[in-house]
């Protein structure tokens, strides 16, 4: 049926459901633009796409492993990438160029110590520059415009916020007066002007460009003009690793090396195995004339632990247990006796025990009884005391009482069947 067929209010149906699917054609359109233009911006930024970025190259003795586009890592963070691999000319003291660049915000911790450091990233031969932060010296990039200015204009604009562009060494070029990003103060222009310098250059850190406006010299030790059209960047050291094929050769020469000495180490276990079998054949011989020792005593062990006093009967004879069973049969029968008679003279010490302490209380009744008595028994004393020593006096009893001089054994005298005075003696 053709459109001018259908009635009026069908064509104005048709007509709004035309716009209706055209607005919609229209907005997922828009939206599909921005929706590409929004992942293209994100990934535009992840990938550094609107971000300035620096030049700098380095050398390597090998690119294996190394190709463009690669990142460039710092610190763990990708800050750019590998953008040039070519080789120097015959005759250069490097045989590999590797330029890469570096996103802006990276560059302020890339110093002039800082390093290129090329190793392995896997076990597969791959390669990766990783750059070393500085921690002493200028940044390699200066964000600051630089100018030479006379000493005494120096001297006016000291404590300001201006700064060193260069670093100055004494007149034999080894001692360092002043250091490039320096404070612009007292004593490092002092130190400048008892050298002679007549020119110093600076700059101010609160005028800060878009670009770069100068590069490190290390050579000249000052900030130069970088012109970005012609300069390479700036030169970082490297310090590179082997490439993971020519080490895996290295170690396999250093296995080829140790070859001979594992093989000959290896007859000298064999040898050793040898002799440990040989070991343990005469071992096994010993062993077997061990065997009726060992048997033996097993039995001596047996007798040992076979039922009670076992050791004594295995050590004692038969006379010598019958011999010792008499004996203690009568040593039995002795201590028997001897409690015996022990027990008969107990009891006969007690009986002359008891008589004495009867003695001694019939003594005591008697003493008790009797008072005078033992004034008398000290007047017998006396009086018996006082008939001795009356004897000592008598003239017939007075040799009998002589005591003997000293030195000399006592002597009797015979006496004669006559009687002598005591004057004649």
């Amino acid at each position: 049926m053709a459109f001018h067929d259908l009635t009026p209010e069908l064509r104005t149906r048709l007509s709004r459901v035309e716009r209706l699917v055209g607005m919609f054609v229209v907005v997922a359109v828009v939206l599909l633009i921005m929706g590409l233009s929004y992942y293209v911006y994100r990934l535009g930024a992840r990938k550094g796409w609107f971000v300035r970025k620096l030049p700098y190259f380095t050398f390597v003795n090998n690119a294996t492993g190394l190709r463009a586009g690669d990142p460039v890592k710092l610190m763990g963070f990708d800050i750019g990438e590998i953008t040039e691999i070519t080789a120097q000319p015959p005759f250069d003291y490097f045989d590999v160029y590797v330029a890469f660049v570096v996103r802006e915000e990276y560059v302020g911790y890339i110093w002039d110590d800082s390093r290129a450091v090329v190793a392995s990233s896997d076990f597969l031969g791959k390669r990766a520059i990783e750059v070393i932060k500085g921690t002493n010296g200028p940044p390699t990039y200066l964000f600051y415009d630089v100018r030479k200015v006379s000493m005494s204009t120096a001297v006016a604009l000291e404590a300001t916020n201006y700064f060193l562009a260069q670093s100055v060494y004494d007149s034999t070029s080894e001692k360092l007066l002043t250091k490039a990003y320096e404070r612009l103060d007292r004593v490092p222009l002092q130190r400048l002007s008892d050298q002679g310098m007549e020119s110093i250059e600076i700059f101010d850190k609160g005028e800060r460009t878009q670009w770069p406006s100068a590069i490190w010299d290390y050579k000249e030790a000052r900030y130069r003009t970088f012109d970005r059209t012609i300069d390479k960047g700036f030169f970082l050291p490297p310090l590179e690793a082997p490439a993971l094929a020519a080490r895996l050769e290295k170690v396999a020469d250093t296995v080829e090396a140790a070859l001979p000495g594992i093989l000959a180490l290896t007859n000298r276990l064999n040898r050793v195995l040898d002799q440990a079998t040989e070991t343990a054949a005469n071992a096994d011989d010993v062993l077997q004339g061990l065997r009726p020792v060992l048997v033996n005593l097993a039995q001596v062990s047996a007798n040992l632990t076979n039922g009670q006093g076992s050791l004594g009967d295995w050590i004692l004879g038969p006379e010598m247990r019958r011999q010792l069973t008499e004996t203690v049969s009568s040593a039995n029968s002795l201590l028997t006796n001897s409690d015996a008679r022990l027990e008969l003279t107990t009891t006969n010490v007690t009986l002359v025990l008891l008589n004495l302490a009867s003695v001694t209380s019939n003594l005591n009744a008697q003493v008790a009884a009797n008072t005078n008595i033992l004034s008398e028994i000290s007047s017998a004393v006396r009086n018996a005391d006082d008939l001795v020593q009356g004897l000592k006096r008598h003239w017939l009893l007075r040799s009998a009482f002589r005591e003997p001089k000293s030195g000399q054994p006592a002597t009797t005298k015979p006496r004669s069947g006559r009687a002598v005075s005591p004057k004649n003696r």
